[in-house]
């Protein structure tokens, strides 16, 4: 491998890499195949698709039958049910479109890549790209991140088009798509992460008159609304309330109310002022570690770093940093809302290790080693995951033995974030989330089997649990039959 490298010319060494690119996706494929959705997020998000292929609702998402799911917007789970109408309700089926829209956010980010005219460049961005920990795992995970990263990241790539005087009309109109695309992946959340580096980019530029000039923003802007708006509307008539909790619940009091309580289907994450940073270490890696080695190894001439007459370096550095500066004074984060500025990410990243790499072959086993980590790690898991499937928190393996061993008999799951027994076993077990509820049931002469979670079993009072006969144990859930004893 070595001698390889040494001999390649740069040209031969970026197609080189290329045959990589094409071996990580298919390890990523293995997993999206091998992998049973993962509770409780990607689990969810599953069976809501999964309800939307199974009721024909494409208007309203449903958490649980009855239920509205007013959190999101609908896109993701669009491409999830298309995806199981096509390959059946199965994991494979619900991640088979993330994965399609991921490898198309490559595309732009290779396409725009090649306006530099810097060779080697488009090859390097893309894998430094798919091989970061967050975009190798979210490019087939069913949830909405990814959609939301693929809209900002096409009116980002369109935007850059839109100011170059050779390219045509299709680029300036398709940056408003892209914020359309955004709005019904995430949400309004999209204008800010696209809005934001682009205002502060024009500012420092000076180029107002350019930017009003050059894009249809009149048109534009209806085009996009007129994509975007109708769901909202008929979403709304359908289910009154939804734009409420949509706009405010979901777009201001879970980033601005510290433990914001009316989250309606999870809690809000409390983490400290600045926490984003921190999760954008762990997101980008391994190739965090490569940039702020770059970046230290050339402090004496930072500069230079910015040294581009059309402000491409600046650009993308603003893209880059645009979720982190916005989540920075947000306590209610995960690590996923670091993904929309990770292509620009890869971008930067490539523009400067291109030049290094040109004339460094040890440099070029590192790169090559990096590349490798995050696909082999998945493999691994998926590997791992196949012959000891309890280690990850998923039913798939419970409710598909329940179902062979004891057909027509009714299983209650006591368990609130279990969502993939509910997608497993295609909504004929239901989740029982209220106390009072399940206590009620355990009252009751009707013999059915429940599954929980080994630590929910201590919390249960005595007579309860003096009603649950252990079956059998996957993991940590525990299958129990109700035996009639007497209740208190």
């Amino acid at each position: 491998m070595t001698a390889l490298l040494k001999k390649l010319p740069y040209s031969s060494f970026s197609r080189f890499f290329f045959y990589f690119f094409a071996l990580i996706v298919a390890i990523r494929l293995v997993g999206a195949f091998y992998l049973p959705v993962i509770d409780p997020s990607e689990a969810r998000y599953a069976e809501i698709a999964r309800k939307l292929l199974e009721t024909g609702d494409w208007i309203t998402l449903f958490h649980n039958y009855g239920v509205p799911f007013w959190a999101k917007p609908p896109l993701s789970s669009w491409l999830s049910a298309s995806g199981m109408a096509l390959f059946g309700v199965n994991g494979f089926g619900a991640r088979f479109p993330i994965l399609l829209l991921s490898l198309a956010l490559v595309g732009l980010i290779m396409n725009l890549a090649n306006t530099r005219r810097q060779e080697g460049l488009s090859s390097i961005s893309a894998l430094i790209l798919l091989t970061t920990v967050l975009f190798y795992m979210a490019s087939a995970t069913v949830m909405t991140d990814m959609a939301l990263a693929f809209g900002t990241t096409l009116s980002m790539v369109a935007f850059w088009h839109a100011l170059r005087p050779e390219k045509g009309q299709t680029w300036k109109y398709l940056f408003f798509v892209g914020l359309a695309i955004g709005l019904l992946g995430k949400g309004p959340i999209a204008l800010i992460l696209a809005g934001f580096p682009l205002f502060l980019w024009t500012v420092i530029g000076k180029r107002f008159k350019e930017v009003w000039q050059k894009l249809p923003w009149i048109s534009g802007t209806l085009l996009m609304l007129g994509i975007a708006v109708p769901w909202h509307i008929l979403a709304e008539l359908k289910t009154p309330g939804f734009l409420n909790y949509y706009i405010v619940g979901e777009h201001f009091s879970r980033f601005f109310v510290k433990n914001w309580a009316g989250d309606l289907y999870g809690y809000a994450h409390a983490e400290p002022l600045g926490f984003i940073w921190v999760f954008w270490l762990i997101a980008t890696s391994p190739w965090s570690l490569w940039l702020i080695g770059v970046v230290s190894s050339r402090l004496g001439s930072w500069r230079t770093l910015f040294a581009s007459a059309d402000g491409w370096v600046l650009y993308l550095l603003l893209w880059a940093l645009s979720p982190l500066l916005i989540f920075t004074f947000s306590r209610n984060i995960i690590w996923t809302y670091s993904l929309p500025g990770i292509p620009a990410f890869a971008l930067l990243l490539g523009n400067f290790l291109v030049p290094l790499l040109t004339t460094s072959l040890w440099l070029r086993r590192a790169f090559f080693a990096s590349v490798c980590v995050t696909p082999l790690a998945m493999l691994s898991i998926t590997v791992y995951s196949y012959f000891v499937p309890e280690v990850l928190n998923n039913q798939q393996r419970l409710v598909q033995s329940f179902m062979e061993t004891h057909k027509d008999t009714k299983l209650i799951y006591y368990c609130p974030n279990c969502y993939s027994a509910e997608f497993y076993s295609q909504g004929k077990f239901t989740l029982l989330r209220d106390a009072e509820l399940f206590q009620q049931l355990m009252k009751s002469e009707e013999e059915v089997y429940v599954a929980m979670r080994k630590r929910k079993v201590n919390t249960l009072p005595q007579w309860v649990r003096d009603k649950l006969v252990k079956v059998q144990q996957y993991g940590k859930t525990i299958l129990f039959k109700k035996v009639s004893s007497h209740a208190p």
